[in-house]
């Protein structure tokens, strides 16, 4: 529960301009606030940080489209959690919103299978394509008949958060390209002259 409130601060805030050590602050005061006995640690990745895939935060700002990584771990009452989520800032590229619903889909399945007796070498097997760049976990409680999923911030479909842009046609779809010559219906064609 202290994890989920936690992810709502930085997803609230997270917008181009914050910085990854700014949204690891919100956390630990929303942890810390709860009464956390530690706080482990949140990593907290963004843009071309993501691949490869370290586990520090740094002081980059993010930018429009970024994809962003966040893994919250601390500890109440001798509980520890530990578990990721995947946004995107301002619009998700088509590639990141693939590979979001991929990871959903192998977790998912991975899930299902969860009772008491399944190994993880069962898990991974339905879970490990090696490509996908999408974090995503869940926490669990194997109960005797299979299991409950315990985490509660969305991530059925991925998060795209600080979205705010608008043009004279509207606002901007959540899903495009992070370039925006890129997301043009027209683009390579030359534009008309103006008439006077």
């Amino acid at each position: 529960m202290m994890v989920d409130a936690g992810y709502e601060e930085p997803y609230q805030a997270m917008k181009p301009g914050i910085r990854e050590n700014e949204c690891v602050g919100l956390v630990n005061k929303v942890l810390y606030d709860m009464g956390s006995e530690q706080v482990e640690g949140v990593n907290a990745i963004s843009g071309e940080r993501c691949s490869p895939h370290p586990h520090v935060y740094t002081d980059r700002v993010l930018r429009p489209g970024d994809p962003a990584y966040f893994d919250i771990v601390h500890s109440y009452m001798g509980y520890r959690t530990c578990y990721y989520r995947t946004f995107a800032v301002g619009s998700a590229s088509p590639a990141l919103v693939d590979a979001c619903k991929r990871c959903r889909d192998y977790l998912d399945a991975a899930i299902d299978m969860i009772k008491p007796g399944t190994t993880t070498a069962d898990v991974v097997k339905v879970c490990s394509d090696g490509w996908s760049a999408a974090r995503i976990e869940e926490e669990l409680v194997v109960t005797k008949d299979g299991c409950e999923v315990i985490t509660r911030f969305p991530a059925e479909d991925l998060l795209v958060a600080g979205t705010c842009c608008h043009t004279s046609a509207g606002p901007l779809p959540g899903t495009r390209e992070i370039q925006s010559h890129l997301n043009r219906a027209d683009r390579g064609s030359q534009l008309e002259p103006v008439k006077a």
